[in-house]
């Protein structure tokens, strides 16, 4: 449809007949002209001669006039998103966001208002958008990848105070595919004070566009992704990440169901500088936190720091470390899951410092892998765990288990202390542990005799 002129004091502004409602009025165009925003730049008529006669100056632009808050930015009320939870508002509120960052204003959602919407949501570079507790409710029943919300080859994105409602229950079959919100090789991006939940995928995927792209400096500050289908936060190729505060709870449906997960799909997929602080991951149907590394990666996949995190009541797994590198614990817990922390295949340079390891139904900490190294066990309070403080298991070299408190405080689950179970494991010391309120041994280790160390274990 042609774009009609709207012309007043020597501007004209260009607008379409469809889309968002228009200003019409002479007094509202003449406030937004005082106000100091520029919607479009005009020429200015001479003023050389009061007698000259002045032609009105057409300027080519496919911008809309918007309804704009000076101090604010553009409210989505104002502007064509009706928010009643029953209109289809997504290519209104898609057209307002793109319009909003040509202005460089944020657009503002009506409080508590539900956004319906059968399209995905795609912000563009310099969005910002204040959900006001505002909730979207996907409408989307497209079976291949669609989130929600796609933030799409896009930077400098913030997205915060929303709730985004996949409505899972209306999918005939969820999937791993419908996330909340998805990232494909965005770079500064910021999502604060977000719900994402009954997603038919995840509640936030973080990856690439395939496998030689990825995501970079993403920050999810006091996210909440419960009830999703998969699980809460999907990790796939990205660098320099931090989730601070929130909560990734009751994942259930498609594997791996767990609260975050942290698996490239390729080897080129890069993990870098992932930081997660004062994070809670419960009741998750399998893990609270997955780490699956690529065992033969030919880019970086290490450097994953985890600092006064929470994993407790998920299904199996309080961490699980199927392949991985380079990960640090600091005084985390992890409680009231089946097993505290698993690992298995390959692992290199984990590190487990301070926090606690409690009341778990099978194990505190069990490792059963093909290779293991270079790991540290230091300063945990590991008790009431049904069977073994700590099992290991499988072939490696180089562990440090020091100044750790092992067995009963409150239950007498725990029946046995430190079990090393094979002498495929090389270079163990064993020191400055505490154990006790043992029903069996506190020490049973049968690794290589050569190359242990074990001294100042109180038992």
């Amino acid at each position: 449809m042609s774009a009609k002129d709207i012309t007043t004091n020597g501007n004209a502004f260009s607008t379409s007949a469809e889309g968002p409602p228009l200003l019409r009025r002479k007094s509202v165009l003449m406030g937004l002209l005082t106000s100091g925003f520029v919607i479009a730049s005009a020429a200015q008529a001479s003023s050389a001669s009061a007698s000259t006669v002045k032609s009105p100056v057409t300027v080519a632009t496919t911008l809309p006039v918007y309804a704009l808050q000076p101090s604010v930015g553009l409210y989505a009320k104002n502007n064509g998103v009706v928010g009643d939870g029953v209109t289809d508002d997504g290519a209104a509120l898609n057209a307002l966001l793109v319009n909003a960052a040509t202005l460089g204003v944020p657009v503002v959602l009506t409080p508590l208002s539900t956004v319906f919407t059968t399209v995905q949501i795609t912000p563009p570079t310099g969005t910002r958008l204040h959900g006001n507790g505002a909730t979207i409710k996907c409408g989307i029943t497209s079976s291949i990848y669609t989130p929600t919300i796609g933030i799409l080859n896009v930077s400098n994105v913030i997205i915060e105070n929303l709730q985004v409602n996949g409505q899972k229950a209306k999918y005939a079959t969820n999937s791993e595919f419908q996330h909340g919100i998805g990232f494909r090789t965005s770079t500064d991006i910021v999502i604060r004070d977000c719900v994402l939940n009954n997603n038919a995928g995840d509640g936030i995927e973080i990856a690439g566009n395939n496998a030689t792209t990825w995501s970079e400096r993403i920050t999810l500050q006091n996210v909440v992704c419960s009830g999703n289908n998969r699980n809460g936060l999907s990790v796939i190729a990205c660098k320099t990440l931090r989730v601070i505060g929130g909560s990734y709870s009751y994942s259930s449906g498609t594997a791996p169901n767990a609260g975050i997960d942290i698996e490239p799909n390729n080897l080129t997929d890069p993990i870098e500088d992932i930081v997660l602080i004062d994070v809670l991951m419960e009741h998750n149907g399998v893990f609270g936190f997955l780490c699956n590394l690529r065992p033969k990666h030919t880019v970086l996949q290490e450097g994953i720091r985890l600092n006064n995190c929470t994993m407790r009541f998920n299904g199996s797994d309080g961490a699980c470390m199927e392949t991985a590198y380079h990960v640090t614990f600091t005084d985390c817990s992890f409680n009231d899951n089946k097993y505290g922390i698993e690992t298995s295949d390959q692992i290199s340079h984990l590190t487990i410092r301070g926090g606690t390891i409690l009341r778990n139904t099978l194990c505190g900490i069990l490792g059963t892998p093909v290779t293991i190294s270079d790991v540290v066990i230091c300063g945990v309070r590991i008790l009431d765990n049904v069977g073994y403080g700590i099992r290991l298991s499988g072939a490696g070299e180089r562990f440090l288990i020091d100044g750790n408190v092992i067995g009963n405080e409150a239950t007498s689950n725990t029946k046995w202390g430190i079990a090393t179970q094979t002498s495929a494991l090389s270079y163990v010391s064993v020191i400055n542990n505490y154990i006790r309120g043992l029903s069996g041994y506190a020490l049973g280790l049968s690794d290589n005799t050569a190359t242990r160390f074990s001294s100042n274990n109180a038992v």
